[in-house]
């Protein structure tokens, strides 16, 4: 086995924090509870990655963008649910008000309506 292939296999686990299990385990959930939102405010404020909600924040995830970052060399990755929710995300996080955005006609059908019936 090459290197790739070692850290494609290794990447993302962490079994000390999951009483030694190998595979981080799948995490479904859509709320997730904080003892105080004065407590929620300040993890933020303090740069941490909070959980607010199952989708975003859940261990499952965040292994999966640990692994992906590894691999890919880079500072931080994120995974989304759907392709839309990814598509919607770029543009969002790239588009500011009164721009302009060129799309193909063959793009994705979801992130076109996104595009001709919420970014207008």
């Amino acid at each position: 086995m090459n290197q790739f292939s070692t850290d494609v296999i290794n990447l993302g686990r962490t079994p000390e924090r999951f009483d030694g299990l190998v595979n981080t385990p799948v995490f479904r959930g859509s709320t997730i509870v904080v003892n105080s939102f004065s407590e929620w405010e300040e993890f933020k404020r303090n740069g941490g990655v909070y959980r607010h909600y199952g989708r975003f924040g859940a261990a499952t995830a965040k292994s999966f963008e640990s692994a992906i970052s590894a691999l890919e060399g880079g500072a931080g990755s994120m995974v989304f649910p759907s392709g839309l929710s990814a598509c919607t995300h770029a543009l969002m996080a790239c588009v500011e008000a009164n721009s302009h955005v060129l799309i193909a006609d063959n793009i994705y059908g979801p992130t076109r309506n996104f595009a001709d019936n919420i970014l207008v």
